[in-house]
């Protein structure tokens, strides 16, 4: 069966089947010039040191115990917890 006949025996109304087939026809298209950018983050620094991210694309920000809060969510320093 072809899938314009599964299209037809679904009950659906003629708006219906013409939304359908233009939803169907858009997905088929291209959607992103090949020369798009990947959506990334360019740079991430450190009170002004550049990190690098490793090889997994990581970046571990180590935060001292001194100025982490009780939750250990790291706060500001002189700041509060709350």
């Amino acid at each position: 069966m072809s899938e314009r006949k599964k299209i037809c025996d679904l009950g659906l109304t003629n708006t219906q089947k013409t939304n359908f087939q233009t939803a169907y026809e858009h997905s088929q298209g291209t959607h992103a010039p090949t020369t798009a950018q990947e959506n990334i983050i360019e740079s991430i620094s450190v009170n002004g040191t550049a990190l690098t991210p490793d090889e997994n694309k990581k970046v571990d920000i180590t935060i001292p115990e001194a100025v982490k809060g009780e939750d250990g969510v790291g706060v500001p320093t002189g700041g509060t917890t709350g």
